[in-house]
């Protein structure tokens, strides 16, 4: 029988207590964990609890978000319009943009999750005031990103991998 971390347990218990739940604009095929779970995480990470009172994120998905839709929201806080949909969390809008197509995560030996938990600190740092526009502390969530896929997705595959069919 396989013994799992505390962290692992932490993430499903905490799974089973999520009251609240993300606002996904289409359904989250390729994310593996609950939005709300990586969520709880992340700002647990951070130091932060999470408000229910402070309105969480949409997430939009490449494969059904306009380019478009994507260059108009993310030219007006960064200040250039971007030439290709890149993930991004949009302040002044509440949102998350999202690659889901696969064969970039593969390429780029990430996932969709571990990047959600990026996007999410950086929703994190500007909705409970820990950076502003001009400084989102690229290093925290680059950090948090690691150690999110180290310590929750590695765990993760290994239940899933385990798990009877």
């Amino acid at each position: 029988m396989r013994q799992f971390t505390r962290q692992t347990l932490a993430a499903f218990f905490t799974l089973a207590l999520v009251s609240s739940i993300l606002q996904v604009a289409e359904p989250t095929g390729a994310l593996r964990l609950d939005p709300q779970v990586t969520l709880q995480i992340v700002a647990r990470r951070m130091g932060v609890e999470v408000d229910p009172g402070i309105p969480v994120p949409t997430i939009r998905f490449e494969s059904v978000t306009s380019l478009k839709r994507f260059q108009d929201v993310t030219e007006r806080q960064w200040g250039f319009r971007p030439e290709r949909f890149v993930n991004a969390f949009v302040a002044d809008t509440n949102e998350i943009y999202l690659i889901d197509d696969p064969a970039y995560y593969s390429a780029a030996g990430r996932t969709m999750d571990d990047t959600l938990a990026h996007e999410l600190v950086h929703y994190v740092q500007a909705r409970y005031g820990r950076a502003n526009l001009s400084d989102w502390a690229e290093c925290e969530a680059v950090e948090i990103q690691a150690w999110f896929r180290s310590e929750y997705l590695g765990s993760l595959a290994a239940l899933l991998a385990s798990a009877p069919d």
